[in-house]
């Protein structure tokens, strides 16, 4: 798995570069302007170069300019703050798991004892004093009900608003640190962000898989090799339990909120509006008039006899309101028409889907040890994704702006850096959380087996550099349209250059026409 992260990479680089090259992206560096929030401290004339006449003074751009060491002071303020943030979390995510299997541990072992106490009571046939008072003493604590049935859901309804918090901060931190482009801009607040919520979707499985239930404590089942064997095999299991609780129900849930909901939401509103439009329409001056009584309403009064007296009203009406009809029909096409509709979506983000398919790929290459169908219910779930995505963007979002870039920019870093975590993760699985290695080696001590494990993840990592050095990252026939491309402009602009160069006869074609002239 540790190898698939890394053809996975170099694939998708090859793919990202030939789709550049066919939508003309490739080498694209989009010419980016200073953001209006950029604030600086002073000012400086930028170099410009003019093949005609010198740039005056006054004629040249003025740039804003913030001291370097100030940026660096923020850094030294904000990485702390989202360092803490992060540590925080772990610690929070630690205590509520680890009280939780505490307490389920204690309880464990109290039916243990009173297993024990009647079966002693079932062959004796008597029941002493001393029985009673130990049953009495084994009662299960009432905290331990409020962890286990509260812990869950407390977690669960505390994470999303830490992670809404963490995001409204790390975009206040991120404005106080004040980057100049939009690029650098997005790309800091994608690693804070990300490594946040990176933890805390990962925090429960790291948790169940080095921290197996039992293996806290010293007396009791889990004291013994076999016992520690078990409990091993128990924080497997559930890793495997909570992963496809995730890949399936939490991603049927994601997709039912991104796409249904919005889709429900805009049809119950669109309705509403029909509805309360109508409404208004019927309480205007046109059905306050001659339309009263298809409204409901009573019509004004004319005499049967007076048809005179009837026309000439009724053509007083209708003219006075010619104009409040015009207005109405005017302001109720606007409001009927799609891009009205569309206007008042949501705009589409796409760092919610990328962090989605990361979190899916840490799923798949740190876990599948625990859980071997992690990557089928990834298939599956993004080809489901495939047509949950267009329908989101046909009717639950505003239709996205077009920006030609020539790769996924920093996500492509945080992509390689999960790589290399997921080797590191492997190997602790193979070290701490299985006993394949006992199963292969029986007589290995620990000491061989962290030097076992210590080997393997440095011929992984190797292996890594050597495909990432060896498998060129741009496909050949790109590589030679690129080289052709290149050939022809640099004769094109030989050619060009010397049209422009003035040609001056030369000594010999001087010497030969005197020559000529003297014969």
């Amino acid at each position: 798995m540790a190898l698939w992260t890394s053809a996975f990479i170099i694939a998708w680089r090859r793919r990202a570069a030939a789709l550049a090259y066919r939508w003309g992206t490739w080498g694209y560096e989009d010419e980016e302007v200073t953001r209006p929030e950029f604030y600086g401290d002073g000012s400086r004339a930028t170099t410009r170069h003019s093949s005609d006449d010198e740039v005056s003074d006054e004629e040249k751009p003025i740039e804003r300019h913030y001291a370097l060491w100030k940026r660096l002071l923020k850094y030294c303020i904000t990485m702390p703050c989202v360092a803490g943030s992060i540590f925080a979390v772990v610690t929070l995510a630690y205590l509520a798991f680890s009280t939780r299997d505490r307490l389920e541990a204690e309880s464990l072992a109290t039916k243990h004892e009173a297993s024990q106490i009647a079966n002693k009571v079932t062959k004796s046939g008597t029941i002493t004093l001393e029985d009673i008072q130990a049953l009495a003493r084994l009662g299960v604590r009432w905290d331990f009900w409020i962890y286990l049935l509260l812990t869950p859901i407390l977690y669960g309804l505390l994470i999303p608003f830490l992670d809404f918090a963490f995001t409204r901060a790390a975009r206040s931190l991120n404005n106080w640190e004040n980057h100049r482009t939009e690029s650098r801009y997005q790309s800091h607040l994608i690693l804070k962000v990300f490594s946040f919520r990176f933890v805390h979707v990962f925090a429960s499985l790291y948790y169940y898989a080095f921290a197996p239930l039992g293996s806290t404590h010293d007396e009791g089942p889990s004291a013994s090799p076999d016992g520690e064997t078990q409990a091993r095999s128990n924080g497997m299991v559930r890793v495997a339990i909570q992963l496809a609780s995730f890949m399936v129900a939490g991603q049927i849930w994601k997709n039912v909120m991104e796409t249904l909901y919005p889709f429900v939401r805009r049809r119950l509103d669109a309705r509403a509006k029909k509805r309360a439009t109508n409404q208004k329409f019927n309480q205007s001056a046109v059905f306050n008039g001659l339309g009263g009584a298809a409204s409901g309403r009573r019509g004004p009064n004319f005499h049967r006899g007076n048809a005179a007296a009837t026309t000439m009203l009724a053509s007083e009406a209708i003219m006075s309101s010619n104009a409040v009809i015009h207005e109405q029909c005017v302001r109720l096409e606007q409001a009927s028409d799609r891009a009205w509709e569309e206007a008042g979506l949501q705009q589409y983000d796409t760092f919610e889907d990328y962090t989605e398919m990361l979190v899916q790929f840490g799923y798949v290459s740190f876990f599948s040890l625990a859980f071997p169908l992690a990557p089928l219910l990834a298939l599956l779930n993004n080809l489901f994704e495939l047509r949950t995505d267009a329908f989101k963007l046909c009717h639950a979002k505003q239709r996205p702006l077009a920006h030609k870039a020539s790769g996924i920019g920093v996500w492509l870093h945080v992509l390689q850096t999960m790589s290399v975590l997921a080797v590191l993760t492997n190997c602790f699985h193979l070290a701490y959380s299985t006993a394949l290695l006992e199963r292969a080696f029986p007589s290995v001590t620990p000491t061989q087996k962290v030097w076992i494990v210590f080997g393997i993840e440095h011929i992984l990592l190797l292996l890594k550099v050597w495909m990432a050095c060896v498998i060129p990252s741009i496909p050949n026939y790109v590589a030679e349209r690129l080289h052709r491309e290149r050939e022809l402009a640099k004769h094109d602009s030989a050619h060009s250059h010397r049209a422009k160069v003035p040609q001056y006869p030369t000594i010999q074609a001087q010497h030969g026409f005197a020559s000529e002239k003297q014969a």
